[in-house]
C-alpha cells in the first residue's frame, strides 16, 4: 500500500499475481479498479520490465541503457548498474526517455565531523530517484513507474534485496 503522506489515505496498491514467485504486479487505485500491470521480463537482454495499461496494451519498457558488453562484465565482477531507464520502445534508440532510474547523492542533514565525517566525504550515500519526464504524463500512470522501480530493485539490484 502506498499512502498519500505520513498518515493520508491509500493512494494505490501493489498485488503479486500469485503468493510464490510472483512475476506480475497488478497496481490497483483506492477505489480497487486496476491502473495496469508491471510485468518481469525473464531471459537474455536489456529488458527488466514492462509497464501495461488496463487494456492489457504495453506503454514503456524498463531497460538498462548500458552497452551489453559493460552488463555482462559488471554481473561477472558483482556491479550494479547506476542508472535504467523507462522507454515507450526500446528498439528505437533515438527517441527520448520517459524516466530514468538512477542513483543519486544522499542529503547529508548535518556535517559530521572526525572519522565520520571522513568517510561519508570518501563514500558519499546514495539513494535510488526516480525521475520523469514531461512526455511520461501523457504515456504512462506514475503510479506504475514506482510500483515498477521497488518491483526492480527488489528483484534485480542485489545492493538493494531485502532477502
Amino acid at each position: 500500500m502506498f499512502h498519500a503522506g505520513e498518515a493520508g489515505a491509500v493512494a494505490f496498491r501493489v498485488r503479486p499475481n500469485r503468493r510464490i514467485m510472483a512475476f506480475d504486479y497488478t497496481v490497483v487505485d483506492a477505489g480497487g479498479a486496476v491502473i495496469g500491470q508491471a510485468r518481469a521480463e525473464t531471459g537474455p537482454g536489456n529488458r527488466y520490465c514492462s509497464l501495461r495499461d488496463a487494456g492489457g496494451d504495453e506503454r514503456a519498457v524498463l531497460i538498462d541503457p548500458a552497452p551489453w558488453s559493460e552488463r555482462y562484465i559488471g554481473q561477472a565482477f558483482g556491479g550494479v548498474a547506476g542508472a535504467y531507464l523507462f522507454v515507450a520502445d526500446p528498439k528505437a534508440g533515438d527517441r527520448p526517455p520517459l524516466a530514468s532510474l538512477a542513483r543519486a547523492r544522499c542529503r547529508e542533514p548535518v556535517a559530521d565531523t572526525g572519522l565520520r565525517g571522513f568517510m561519508r566525504t570518501l563514500m558519499p550515500g546514495t539513494d535510488w530517484v526516480l525521475r520523469l519526464t514531461p512526455a511520461a504524463a501523457a504515456r504512462v500512470d506514475h503510479r506504475l513507474m514506482i510500483a515498477a522501480s521497488l518491483h526492480h530493485q527488489e528483484n534485480h539490484v542485489r545492493a538493494d534485496q531485502s532477502s
